[in-house]
């Protein structure tokens, strides 16, 4: 068995042993990371060793004229021959190799031949920059996340890499996750978050463990990533989610008087101003195609003196044509949480994004937070949309659909999600990506389930 279920796989008859060192010949230096996977893997799980050779080996990589991400097989008695045109489809066929390997009186594998190309474009999950101590189990599971044939890591940065430039960031950060630590009630993160008028946004403490990392330390994660077939996509976050920025900066913050704001002014240039900065060092050390700008959990928005007599729409969508005009010009696309951007009807006939939010609590405290999901018709269509709202409705992702937008399913969870056939088919759907809001080690992703939402 291969798991995901290749397209097509056929068993023949016979079987090929391995040994206590294994041959390979890889005719295509673009297809080396396939290699050095398959080295690590065979080593790790079955003490054997592999070695480099130029010919008569037990495994051939080779390329071949197939689309992207492909890859065929043949396991014959004499050897195992590896066809792909680029090494992230030479990395899954080295996935569903290991997967093939049984122990009956020494180690075989069952003849046979595989063809396999992938359901969608987009498998993502989500990580945490990791903290020092964390890097070892970071790596093993990507490999792990290249063994189930994923393709992307959004790894979020935040305060979790030095900045050259900014380094009062770095020093705040450290500071705050330390008084979150400590922060009095039965949960100290929950109780932080319901300290105010409102909900205020999640702290993601466990980004970095509350430290942060060099940029060489960085750039080591990015290059590992890359070399199992991943895309990176930095999460740099903008507009909400940032005490990154706005505790050691209160100055750009929307509410400057919150002792710990989470969310910067989008009519104050300077909020930019740092923003940018930070945003450049990030690309220099992660040199993306594509970085996501965060935008979940917009809760405090048009209160201050500079926004408030400024729509919701107005204002979100100036603060995202900012972002996408910074990064354009470096030639990067922008992706998002998508909810502030998003209508619909939810299961239980209620409507989604299509009025503000306004009540006053049993302290007699008044909220309110302005719809903003006129925004959509503002935004160029090149922007990726991370829909997370898709498990209240059907349809979450339709006015992304009908205005030529590309959606991939936010904190993907698949044996929860419904209708996955006829949803995934539509044509703005682009794939998943699988959510770890926790610190990135082996045993946590165990018992929070994600390596099962991975699979």
């Amino acid at each position: 068995m291969i798991f995901p279920k290749p397209h097509t796989q056929s068993i023949g008859a016979g079987k090929f042993n391995l040994s206590t060192t294994m041959t390979v010949c890889c005719y295509d230096k673009e297809l080396l990371p396939a290699f050095d996977f398959l080295r690590l893997t065979l080593n790790t799980v079955y003490g054997i060793k592999c070695e480099l050779v130029t010919e008569g080996a037990d495994v051939e990589i080779t390329k071949k004229d197939i689309s992207a991400e492909e890859y065929s097989m043949t396991i014959a008695n004499n050897g195992i021959l590896i066809g792909a045109s680029d090494h992230r489809g030479a990395i899954y066929a080295v996935s569903s190799l290991i997967q093939l390997i049984e122990r009956k009186d020494g180690l075989y594998i069952p003849c046979q031949s595989i063809f396999d190309t992938p359901y969608t474009d987009i498998r993502g999950i989500h990580f945490y920059m990791p903290a020092r101590h964390e890097i070892k189990d970071f790596k093993r599971l990507i490999d792990f996340m290249a063994l189930m044939k994923l393709n992307t890591v959004i790894l979020e940065v935040g305060a979790g890499m030095e900045y050259e430039r900014h380094p009062e960031i770095n020093e705040a950060w450290v500071k705050f996750c330390d008084t979150i630590n400590k922060f009095p009630g039965l949960n100290g993160y929950k109780s932080f978050q319901g300290s105010d008028v409102y909900w205020k946004d999640s702290l993601h403490t466990e980004l970095c463990q509350g430290s942060y990392l060099t940029k060489d330390e960085v750039r080591d994660l990015v290059k590992y990533c890359k070399s199992r077939g991943m895309d990176v996509i930095p999460e740099i976050q903008a507009l909400s989610h940032c005490y990154y920025l706005t505790i050691p900066h209160p100055e750009i913050a929307e509410l400057p008087d919150d002792a710990f704001p989470d969310t910067y002014c989008p009519n104050n240039e300077k909020s930019y101003e740092l923003y940018f900065d930070v945003a450049e060092e990030v690309i220099e050390v992660f040199e993306p195609t594509t970085v996501s700008i965060g935008h979940d959990e917009i809760r405090v928005l048009g209160w201050c003196d500079k926004c408030k007599d400024k729509s919701g729409a107005e204002l979100v969508g100036g603060d995202i044509l900012k972002l996408h005009e910074f990064y354009a010009k470096k030639n990067i696309r922008i992706s998002m949480w998508a909810e502030s951007a998003q209508s619909f009807e939810n299961y239980l006939g209620a409507e989604i994004g299509t009025k503000d939010v306004e009540r006053t609590d049993k302290f007699g405290r008044y909220y309110k937070l302005p719809k903003t999901s006129e925004c959509l018709e503002m935004l160029p269509d090149d922007i990726l949309m991370l829909d997370w709202y898709h498990s209240l409705g059907h349809d979450s992702e339709d006015c992304f659909d009908k205005r030529g937008f590309d959606v991939i399913y936010g904190n993907f969870h698949g044996c929860l999600f419904g209708d996955w056939d006829k949803r995934s088919s539509r044509e703005c759907i682009r794939g998943a990506e699988v959510s770890s809001w926790c610190p990135a080690t082996e045993e946590i992703f165990a018992r929070d389930g994600i390596t099962f939402d991975a699979m």
